[in-house]
């Protein structure tokens, strides 16, 4: 049996025989514990089939390992230990660091000086929500976080002010059912990634990650004065043993699925998927039936 990642909902569903039959959700606390120092760099540059990995190998190593590792057997027997080594370990961690000032030395965040007609520069929501973030390593629960996906700026609250953190010590953040990981992008040119925050639809062998664009289209008027309106693209890649591969198309998506084209062409076929119309729950759908083909 695979997993696949459900968008928007945060959501691990089970495949059986190419259906979903159950869920379960994960979120970055599961695979680190607060205060918890990796020994490793942030980020990761994904260079000849395989990431050389900072920090986030392990992220994603350990979303590989789920389904060994958190089986509804397991889950049961382990998650009062789990529990119990979560919160002793965030009292002995909150202890330590008193105010978390390690994560709270960014720069002022200034927001904007005009509004727009149409769009937001914020990921999903205009006020801040509890998230986590990993920051110089460390992972950091329960923080009020708001990403400006404008200008790519993760920001939190330090008594009171709006902070932007720095973006070379973030590994990675959570927002409500929603994922990130901050990706290098190769210095060779190889591979269509830029630096930046990529969300993750499916965490597994072949990784599936969106990439959304904003931009702002200014429009002068005698009325109103200048209008401003977000306008969004979005890119979508799958990591494959050659690298990541850019899959806005039904056709590039099959293109990557090489020598087992034709399953995943009955699989779309028999779930009725709709790539077009469902890109965030078709993509990584196809990745998880991709991944249990390669087993």
């Amino acid at each position: 049996m695979g997993l696949q990642y459900t968008p928007g909902h945060g959501l691990y569903p089970e495949l059986i025989n190419g259906r979903v039959v159950t869920q379960k959700k994960y979120i970055l606390r599961d695979f680190f514990l607060p205060g918890q120092r990796i020994p490793f760099g942030i980020g990761f540059t994904p260079t000849d089939g395989f990431m050389k990995c900072g920090l986030f190998t392990l992220f994603l190593l350990a979303l590989f390992f789920c389904p060994v590792l958190s089986s509804a057997q397991q889950e049961k027997a382990d998650s009062l230990l789990y529990q119990m080594a979560f919160d002793h370990t965030l009292a002995v961690y909150t202890s330590r660091t008193g105010d978390q000032s390690r994560l709270y030395n960014g720069s002022h965040y200034t927001g904007y000086p005009y509004t727009f007609k149409e769009g937001s520069p914020f990921f999903n929501a205009q006020n801040f929500s509890q998230g986590s973030v990993v920051y110089d390593g460390i992972l950091y629960p329960d923080v009020p976080l708001l990403f400006d996906d404008l200008r790519q700026k993760l920001i939190t609250k330090d008594q009171g002010y709006d902070m932007q953190l720095i973006d070379e010590r973030i590994g990675g953040f959570d927002l409500p059912d929603h994922h990130f990981l901050r990706i290098l992008s190769d210095s060779l040119g190889n591979y269509p990634l830029r630096t930046g925050y990529y969300e993750v639809l499916y965490p597994g062998r072949s990784t599936a990650l969106k990439k959304l664009y904003k931009t702002i289209k200014e429009d002068p008027t005698i009325a109103e004065g200048i209008i401003r309106t977000i306008l969004e693209s979005t890119d979508y890649f799958i990591r494959t043993g050659a690298g990541y591969h850019k899959v806005n198309s039904k056709r590039e998506l099959l293109k990557v699925m090489g020598d087992h084209k034709k399953e995943v062409q009955r699989f779309i076929r028999k779930n009725k998927l709709k790539f077009r119309k469902h890109k965030d729950e078709v993509i990584p759908q196809v990745a998880a039936y991709y991944d249990q083909l390669r087993k």
